[in-house]
């Protein structure tokens, strides 16, 4: 694609931003939280959720190789179970393919479909019937108007479109959004409504076609935030800025844009500060039982560990010095706009490891060799210690000295001994509260 052909597209949405046709704003940055709705208190006691998940390929679960599967809907619900919030669920009136016109379509004629999901006593309902008897709807649905206008050559990174169909795609998603809102408040005018913005679906194109996606997604967003902003119990999820983070575990097929098992956590965790709810339980597919499950949970819903794009957490697996500095920048919030580090060997990591490599390095928890870091390289119990030893010495001002608490955070490790994911959890867990 042609500098000519970029810029007329920019010049154009430019001119549809200016007549205020499309919001021009960073719609990850919007803050809803003057209207944010804690949906589920009455007289401040928790009533149940009644959960119903419309939308396109991504309420569905549909995966990164294509099946459908468990997608943030799921683990949503998943997380109101496990903490005894959920009365029902469906996601039955999801599906893939959609746009916002089918939606629209479903609503106005009141379809029938069968029900996915739990807490019903019949196979299949309306979607009046289940708008009505939900006091939580997500939404997700407008990428498919827009990508739909787009035709993008994988192998080279062309990305060919009509200009005047992709500007209007892009104004009917906010028609259309603001014509399903009104439906649902017709049906339900006490249903609290989170619509989700979108993440960029083609993070692995080239470089040169990433600031043409960028606007588009820009302006997609902005047009599904408008079309939330007249309604006191609608709110804006926001996504892309926590998927571009690490995109290549959260969006791992170049060939698809769908999310990984890790990549629909993110997605759910967004929603869920929506909602104002507690907090989000953690689930990973090879922890349950596991001696250090409670340790890996805490660590995992405070954000300090994540699992690997496939739902696991691998509890056994050794720590890498690239886990441990990642890890404690996280635990400590440490910023990660900080300069670059002078480790040659951490190019092949992803943007957010290299930023919390670096941060760990100019904060002083880690050091390399020369100009080295051995990011693969495992992490025994006596290097943890004193890592730890520096964030003592970083959060406090003050010379370390050893205490019997932070003594007993190891003694039932030797020090030469490889420390693994699980064990780690442990003494962070630990350590977190020692330090609070």
């Amino acid at each position: 694609m042609g500098k000519k052909v970029f810029f007329k597209l920019l010049a154009s949405l430019v001119l549809a931003i200016s007549f205020g046709i499309i919001p021009f704003q960073s719609a990850s940055a919007a803050d809803h939280s003057a209207k944010m709705v804690t949906a589920f208190t009455v007289n401040d006691e928790i009533t149940l959720i009644s959960y119903l998940a419309l939308g396109d390929s991504l309420a569905a679960g549909v995966d990164s190789n294509n099946n459908v599967g468990k997608g943030y809907a799921d683990i949503l619900a998943e997380s109101m179970g496990e903490l005894n919030l959920l009365q029902s669920f469906n996601k039955g009136f999801a599906y893939p393919g959609y746009k916002t016109a089918d939606v629209l379509k479903d609503i106005r004629e009141n379809k029938t479909g069968a029900i996915i999901g739990h807490g019903f006593d019949k196979p299949s309902t309306t979607i009046h019937e289940a708008i009505k008897n939900s006091n939580l709807i997500t939404l997700s649905v407008g990428a498919n108007d827009v990508l739909g206008t787009l035709k993008i050559d994988a192998a080279t990174g062309k990305v060919d479109y009509d200009e005047a169909l992709l500007e209007k795609a892009l104004l009917q998603v906010g028609v259309n959004l603001n014509e399903i809102i009104k439906e649902i408040y017709a049906i339900n005018p006490k249903a609290n409504v989170y619509v989700m913005g979108y993440y960029n679906p083609f993070p692995h194109l080239p470089k040169e076609i990433q600031p043409l996606l960028n606007t588009l997604l820009l302006n997609l967003n902005g047009v599904i935030y408008k079309a939330t902003s007249p309604y006191p119990n609608v709110s804006f999820v926001s996504t892309d800025v926590e998927i571009a983070k690490d995109y290549q575990v959260n969006v791992p097929n170049p060939a698809n844009i769908h999310l990984s098992s890790e990549g629909y956590r993110i997605i759910a965790k967004q929603f869920w500060k929506s909602f104002g709810l507690t907090t989000m339980k953690v689930a990973f597919t090879d922890t349950n039982g596991h001696w250090a499950e409670p340790f890996i949970t805490a660590a995992a819903e405070r954000g300090v560990f994540k699992g690997y794009a496939d739902g696991t957490f691998k509890p056994d697996e050794k720590l890498t010095r690239a886990q441990a500095a990642a890890v404690l920048v996280r635990a400590l919030n440490l910023d990660t706009q900080t300069k670059q580090s002078p480790f040659k060997d951490i190019g092949n990591y992803s943007s957010t490891t290299q930023a919390e490599i670096n941060s760990a390095y100019h904060h002083g928890i880690i050091k390399g060799y020369d100009d080295y870091f051995k990011p693969s390289d495992t992490v025994v119990n006596a290097e943890l210690a004193l890592m730890l030893q520096r964030v003592v010495v970083l959060k406090t001002g003050k010379p370390f000295v050893v205490t019997p608490e932070f003594g007993q955070l190891f003694n039932d490790l030797q020090p030469n001994d490889p420390i693994t994911r699980a064990q780690v959890s442990m003494v962070l867990v630990n350590f977190i509260q020692l330090m609070n």
